[in-house]
């Protein structure tokens, strides 16, 4: 929306444009899941080869799903200390899985 209907000089001029504020939050929000979501991915493949899957690695692994999904709501929603606090659980849940596999 930003760089307007497609147009044969935007091929040739590579200028970025102008992104408004929910542009760049949605961004950061796309980037920040993808970087936290290799950590928990490798554990739950380490959980189930490891063959310490159990209904709490599951509950973590539920857990995880909707904090991030929150995280992702309330951070292009650009509220600040809630954003803070739903991250962190996240993270609580991937060393639940953690701690899962490891005991």
């Amino acid at each position: 929306m930003t760089n307007g209907p497609l147009k044969p000089p935007n091929y040739t001029d590579p200028t970025p444009r102008p992104v408004p504020a929910f542009g760049k939050r949605a961004d950061r929000t796309y980037l920040n899941a993808v970087e936290t979501f290799a950590p928990f991915a490798a554990l739950v493949v380490v959980a189930h080869i490891a063959g310490k899957a159990s209904a709490m690695t599951a509950f973590w692994a539920t857990c995880f799903f909707w904090l991030r999904l929150t995280h992702a709501v309330v951070y292009l929603l650009g509220i600040p200390y809630v954003r803070t606090i739903v991250f962190t659980l996240g993270f609580v849940s991937v060393a639940g899985i953690f701690w899962e596999v490891i005991k």
